[in-house]
Protein backbone atom coordinates (compact mmCIF):
# COMPACT_ATOMS: atom_id res chain seq x y z
CA UNK A 1 0.00 0.00 0.00
CA UNK A 2 1.00 3.56 -0.66
CA UNK A 3 1.50 5.26 2.50
CA UNK A 4 2.59 8.93 3.45
CA UNK A 5 2.31 10.44 6.99
CA UNK A 6 2.65 14.10 7.61
CA UNK A 7 2.33 15.40 11.35
CA UNK A 8 3.19 18.61 12.72
CA UNK A 9 3.79 18.65 16.23
CA UNK A 10 3.57 21.91 18.36
CA UNK A 11 3.86 22.22 22.46
CA UNK A 12 3.87 25.49 24.54
CA UNK A 13 5.27 25.80 28.05
CA UNK A 14 3.92 28.53 30.48
CA UNK A 15 6.22 30.39 33.19
CA UNK A 16 4.20 28.37 35.86
CA UNK A 17 4.85 25.06 34.32
CA UNK A 18 1.96 24.33 32.45
CA UNK A 19 2.07 22.99 29.42
CA UNK A 20 -0.13 22.17 25.45
CA UNK A 21 0.76 19.79 23.12
CA UNK A 22 -0.89 19.77 19.99
CA UNK A 23 -0.57 17.15 16.98
CA UNK A 24 -2.30 17.84 13.75
CA UNK A 25 -1.18 14.83 11.03
CA UNK A 26 -2.34 13.47 7.62
CA UNK A 27 -2.14 10.06 7.55
CA UNK A 28 -2.43 7.96 3.35
CA UNK A 29 -2.94 4.44 4.22
CA UNK A 30 -3.54 3.00 0.95
CA UNK A 31 -7.51 4.54 -0.25
CA UNK A 32 -7.64 5.63 3.66
CA UNK A 33 -7.09 8.87 4.57
CA UNK A 34 -7.33 9.89 8.10
CA UNK A 35 -7.00 13.20 9.33
CA UNK A 36 -5.97 13.62 12.74
CA UNK A 37 -5.64 16.17 15.33
CA UNK A 38 -5.15 15.85 19.52
CA UNK A 39 -4.28 18.30 22.46
CA UNK A 40 -2.80 17.49 25.54
CA UNK A 41 -2.82 19.88 28.52
CA UNK A 42 -1.49 19.64 32.22
CA UNK A 43 -1.67 21.82 34.64
CA UNK A 44 0.28 21.93 37.72
CA UNK A 45 -1.35 20.14 40.40
CA UNK A 46 -4.28 19.24 38.21
CA UNK A 47 -4.90 15.94 36.40
CA UNK A 48 -3.35 15.67 32.49
CA UNK A 49 -6.95 16.58 30.24
CA UNK A 50 -6.06 15.19 26.48
CA UNK A 51 -8.90 15.93 23.28
CA UNK A 52 -8.82 13.73 19.47
CA UNK A 53 -10.28 13.85 16.59
CA UNK A 54 -9.36 11.50 13.78
CA UNK A 55 -12.05 12.58 11.05
CA UNK A 56 -12.20 16.32 11.36
CA UNK A 57 -8.37 17.48 11.91
CA UNK A 58 -6.85 20.16 10.29
CA UNK A 59 -3.35 21.26 9.47
CA UNK A 60 -1.56 24.08 11.01
CA UNK A 61 -0.80 26.75 8.34
CA UNK A 62 3.34 28.67 8.11
CA UNK A 63 3.26 32.41 7.03
CA UNK A 64 7.06 33.47 7.31
CA UNK A 65 8.30 33.14 11.31
CA UNK A 66 4.34 32.19 12.74
CA UNK A 67 2.30 29.21 12.63
CA UNK A 68 -1.39 29.38 13.22
CA UNK A 69 -3.51 26.15 14.17
CA UNK A 70 -7.35 26.02 14.43
CA UNK A 71 -9.39 22.55 15.13
CA UNK A 72 -12.99 24.09 15.76
CA UNK A 73 -13.52 20.34 16.58
CA UNK A 74 -11.27 20.63 20.07
CA UNK A 75 -12.33 24.11 20.45
CA UNK A 76 -7.96 25.08 19.96
CA UNK A 77 -6.54 27.90 18.30
CA UNK A 78 -2.57 28.33 18.77
CA UNK A 79 -0.37 30.44 17.35
CA UNK A 80 3.66 30.68 17.31
CA UNK A 81 5.98 32.99 16.53
CA UNK A 82 9.92 32.10 15.39
CA UNK A 83 12.31 33.24 18.35
CA UNK A 84 14.86 31.95 16.02
CA UNK A 85 15.80 30.80 12.86
CA UNK A 86 14.92 27.12 11.99
CA UNK A 87 17.63 23.84 12.14
CA UNK A 88 18.61 22.76 8.48
CA UNK A 89 16.27 20.01 7.26
CA UNK A 90 17.47 16.34 8.13
CA UNK A 91 16.74 13.15 6.01
CA UNK A 92 16.80 11.13 9.36
CA UNK A 93 16.71 7.78 7.10
CA UNK A 94 16.39 6.61 3.50
CA UNK A 95 15.73 2.86 2.95
CA UNK A 96 15.82 3.15 -0.67
CA UNK A 97 14.57 6.22 -2.99
CA UNK A 98 10.73 7.12 -2.06
CA UNK A 99 10.93 5.39 1.12
CA UNK A 100 12.77 8.35 3.78
CA UNK A 101 11.57 10.02 6.88
CA UNK A 102 12.49 13.69 6.70
CA UNK A 103 12.34 15.78 9.99
CA UNK A 104 11.90 19.76 10.21
CA UNK A 105 12.47 21.80 13.05
CA UNK A 106 10.60 24.59 12.25
CA UNK A 107 10.50 26.34 15.47
CA UNK A 108 13.62 25.43 17.66
CA UNK A 109 12.11 28.18 20.13
CA UNK A 110 8.80 30.27 20.45
CA UNK A 111 6.64 33.01 21.69
CA UNK A 112 3.32 30.80 21.95
CA UNK A 113 -0.27 31.07 22.40
CA UNK A 114 -3.01 28.71 22.89
CA UNK A 115 -6.63 28.93 23.51
CA UNK A 116 -8.28 25.71 24.58
CA UNK A 117 -11.46 25.42 26.11
CA UNK A 118 -11.40 29.11 26.49
CA UNK A 119 -8.66 29.01 28.78
CA UNK A 120 -5.61 31.09 26.99
CA UNK A 121 -1.96 29.84 27.94
CA UNK A 122 1.14 31.82 26.68
CA UNK A 123 4.97 30.84 27.23
CA UNK A 124 8.06 29.61 25.00
CA UNK A 125 7.15 26.68 22.79
CA UNK A 126 8.50 24.55 19.58
CA UNK A 127 7.26 23.70 16.53
CA UNK A 128 8.52 20.57 13.89
CA UNK A 129 7.43 18.51 10.87
CA UNK A 130 7.70 14.79 10.13
CA UNK A 131 7.09 13.26 6.76
CA UNK A 132 7.26 9.48 6.66
CA UNK A 133 7.30 7.87 3.40
CA UNK A 134 8.70 4.74 4.74
CA UNK A 135 6.03 2.61 6.79
CA UNK A 136 6.61 2.95 10.87
CA UNK A 137 6.79 -1.29 11.11
CA UNK A 138 9.98 -1.15 9.22
CA UNK A 139 11.88 1.19 10.49
CA UNK A 140 15.19 0.37 11.79
CA UNK A 141 14.50 0.96 15.38
CA UNK A 142 13.67 -0.70 18.89
CA UNK A 143 13.56 2.51 20.63
CA UNK A 144 13.15 6.09 20.13
CA UNK A 145 14.24 9.35 22.25
CA UNK A 146 13.22 12.73 21.61
CA UNK A 147 13.50 15.86 23.48
CA UNK A 148 13.27 19.67 23.37
CA UNK A 149 14.66 22.19 26.08
CA UNK A 150 14.43 25.96 26.87
CA UNK A 151 16.44 27.43 29.37
CA UNK A 152 15.71 30.62 31.31
CA UNK A 153 19.09 32.29 29.73
CA UNK A 154 18.30 31.46 25.86
CA UNK A 155 20.23 27.55 25.52
CA UNK A 156 17.66 25.66 23.47
CA UNK A 157 18.24 22.45 22.55
CA UNK A 158 16.71 19.25 20.70
CA UNK A 159 17.79 15.53 20.12
CA UNK A 160 16.69 12.55 18.68
CA UNK A 161 18.42 9.12 19.28
CA UNK A 162 17.20 5.74 18.05
CA UNK A 163 19.12 2.37 18.54
CA UNK A 164 18.54 -1.21 16.46
CA UNK A 165 22.31 -2.57 15.31
CA UNK A 166 23.28 1.16 14.68
CA UNK A 167 22.16 4.22 17.09
CA UNK A 168 21.70 7.58 15.15
CA UNK A 169 21.87 10.55 17.68
CA UNK A 170 20.65 13.79 16.19
CA UNK A 171 21.26 16.95 18.78
CA UNK A 172 20.42 20.41 18.20
CA UNK A 173 21.91 23.31 19.89
CA UNK A 174 20.73 26.76 18.80
CA UNK A 175 21.28 26.57 15.04
CA UNK A 176 24.10 24.04 14.93
CA UNK A 177 23.30 20.27 13.84
CA UNK A 178 25.24 17.48 15.03
CA UNK A 179 25.29 14.00 13.96
CA UNK A 180 26.70 10.92 15.45
CA UNK A 181 26.28 7.16 16.26
CA UNK A 182 27.92 6.81 19.58
CA UNK A 183 28.04 10.12 21.96
CA UNK A 184 24.49 10.55 23.00
CA UNK A 185 23.29 8.87 25.88
CA UNK A 186 19.89 8.72 27.74
CA UNK A 187 18.96 6.92 30.83
CA UNK A 188 15.59 4.82 30.23
CA UNK A 189 13.77 5.89 33.40
CA UNK A 190 14.29 9.37 31.39
CA UNK A 191 16.49 11.05 34.50
CA UNK A 192 19.43 12.25 32.81
CA UNK A 193 20.83 12.60 29.35
CA UNK A 194 24.98 12.79 28.46
CA UNK A 195 27.44 14.08 25.62
CA UNK A 196 31.01 14.35 24.89
CA UNK A 197 29.96 18.42 25.45
CA UNK A 198 27.58 18.16 27.59
CA UNK A 199 25.52 16.81 30.57
CA UNK A 200 21.43 17.47 31.67
CA UNK A 201 19.52 16.14 34.58
CA UNK A 202 15.66 16.01 34.61
CA UNK A 203 14.45 16.75 37.68
CA UNK A 204 10.67 16.86 39.64
CA UNK A 205 9.49 14.87 36.30
CA UNK A 206 5.97 15.01 35.20
CA UNK A 207 4.35 12.30 33.76
CA UNK A 208 2.30 13.64 30.93
CA UNK A 209 1.39 10.31 29.11
CA UNK A 210 2.50 6.65 29.80
CA UNK A 211 1.39 3.20 28.23
CA UNK A 212 0.66 1.39 25.31
CA UNK A 213 -0.06 4.07 22.88
CA UNK A 214 -3.53 1.82 21.90
CA UNK A 215 -4.93 2.97 24.76
CA UNK A 216 -3.71 6.51 24.59
CA UNK A 217 -2.60 8.22 21.45
CA UNK A 218 -4.29 5.66 19.35
CA UNK A 219 -7.34 4.86 21.35
CA UNK A 220 -10.12 6.76 19.25
CA UNK A 221 -8.15 5.24 16.11
CA UNK A 222 -11.00 4.01 13.41
CA UNK A 223 -11.00 0.27 13.26
CA UNK A 224 -10.37 0.27 9.49
CA UNK A 225 -7.18 1.76 10.12
CA UNK A 226 -6.81 -0.60 13.08
CA UNK A 227 -7.11 -3.82 10.76
CA UNK A 228 -4.05 -2.25 8.39
CA UNK A 229 -1.57 -1.99 10.80
CA UNK A 230 0.51 -4.23 12.11
CA UNK A 231 0.05 -5.11 16.06
CA UNK A 232 3.86 -3.75 16.67
CA UNK A 233 2.55 -0.28 15.58
CA UNK A 234 -0.30 -0.37 17.45
CA UNK A 235 1.41 -1.32 21.01
CA UNK A 236 4.45 0.44 20.72
CA UNK A 237 4.79 1.93 24.69
CA UNK A 238 5.30 5.36 25.83
CA UNK A 239 6.21 7.45 28.11
CA UNK A 240 6.11 11.64 27.82
CA UNK A 241 7.59 13.42 30.67
CA UNK A 242 7.60 17.58 31.57
CA UNK A 243 10.95 18.16 33.73
CA UNK A 244 12.42 20.66 35.22
CA UNK A 245 16.11 20.33 33.85
CA UNK A 246 19.62 21.52 34.69
CA UNK A 247 21.82 21.82 31.48
CA UNK A 248 25.74 22.05 31.84
CA UNK A 249 28.34 22.37 29.61
CA UNK A 250 32.32 23.11 30.31
CA UNK A 251 31.50 27.24 29.98
CA UNK A 252 28.45 27.51 30.81
CA UNK A 253 25.33 26.45 33.00
CA UNK A 254 21.04 26.99 32.30
CA UNK A 255 18.07 25.74 33.57
CA UNK A 256 14.44 25.52 32.36
CA UNK A 257 12.18 22.99 30.76
CA UNK A 258 12.44 19.99 28.76
CA UNK A 259 9.40 18.01 27.35
CA UNK A 260 10.94 14.13 26.44
CA UNK A 261 10.04 10.91 25.51
CA UNK A 262 10.86 7.02 25.31
CA UNK A 263 9.06 5.15 22.64
CA UNK A 264 9.99 1.69 23.19
CA UNK A 265 9.18 -0.74 20.05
Amino acid sequence: MDFLLKKYYMDLVTPQGDVVLCYASELRLGVLTIRHASVLCAEQGKEVKSFQTFTRGVMPTLDGSYCHWHCGCLRVRGEWEAMMPPAETQCLYEAEPGKDIIWECLMPRAKGRIILNNQCYEGEGYVECLTMRLEPWNLPMKQLVWGRFHGVDGETCVWIRWSKGRCLSLFIQGNNVERSFKDLDVAETGEMMTGNHFGMVFEESQVLRHGDISKTALRYLPKAAKMLLPQSILHLEETKWLSKTFFATCEKKDHGYSIHEIVKF
